[in-house]
């Protein structure tokens, strides 16, 4: 063979190595391309789908069954219901509303519709800010307009100052007008009297949040004067104080 066949020989496997390499870039290039384009349409799939009206409202029956789980631990809420879910944005618009004077932007505000009950809450702290019942043609009104005496059922000293305390935490600016002794001390079931009708629906969210009955005032118990509610703790309530203190020490 003669170097001039040899170099043929040579210069065709270069060639041929060069046709290679070209060939192996370009099909780089073809699945650089592909992938950029499947994860293109991969991410805009996902952000159709996350801006859907379908994912808008799952992602909002997710945070309202939340709020909820996080609102049970401190009251009593109406069962099979799913309450209704907002969020104060503009709250300059609701100051002048008594249900929204202690609120802020960011608060979150659930009202179950069948039960006529409104809760606004501080998700950022984690506490009820103002509990009220809802009326139709009525803005929600405040347990804290109604002047309450909390009356101790049982044995147990210092009922009525723990209780108020309780309420007060639940209740910001609750009106606990007086605490005294009731006329016996054999209360096993607290109870909730409405001694002013205009007070009814304080009542009704007092007596939710105690898990208590509405009950007319008992025969033996002296009516307050100038009072709106009568709360007659009994040995539930004692047994309930004692519990949460003790998980807060």
């Amino acid at each position: 063979m003669t170097d001039t066949e040899k170099r043929e020989i040579i210069d065709k496997k270069n060639i041929f190595k060069k046709i290679a390499m070209v060939f192996f870039i370009c099909l780089f290039l073809l699945l650089v391309c592909v992938s950029a384009y499947l994860f293109y349409q991969y991410q805009t799939i996902k952000k159709q789908l996350t801006n859907s009206p379908l994912m808008a409202v799952k992602a909002a029956q997710e945070k309202t069954k939340k709020l909820v789980s996080e609102i049970s631990q401190f009251m009593e809420l109406p069962k099979n219901e799913m309450p209704t879910l907002a969020t104060v944005t503009d709250i300059s618009r609701l100051k002048e509303q008594l249900f929204f004077q202690k609120a802020k932007n960011g608060d979150e505000l659930l009202i179950f519709t069948k039960e006529k009950l409104a809760i606004l809450y501080d998700p950022n702290v984690h506490k009820i800010v103002t509990v009220g019942p809802v009326t139709i043609g009525n803005q929600p009104s405040q347990s804290s307009q109604a002047k309450i005496v909390l009356r101790n059922g049982t044995d147990v000293s210092g009922l009525t100052s723990k209780a108020e305390a309780q309420l007060k935490k639940t209740f910001p600016g609750i009106d606990v007008a007086k605490k005294e002794q009731a006329a016996k001390s054999t209360y096993s079931k607290t109870i909730v009297v409405t001694l002013n009708a205009k007070a009814k629906n304080a009542a009704v969210s007092l007596a939710k949040l105690y898990n208590a009955p509405l009950s007319d005032l008992p025969a033996h118990e002296k009516k307050p004067e100038g009072m709106d509610i009568l709360i007659i703790l009994g040995v539930d309530q004692a047994s309930a104080l004692t519990a949460t203190q003790a998980a807060q020490k």
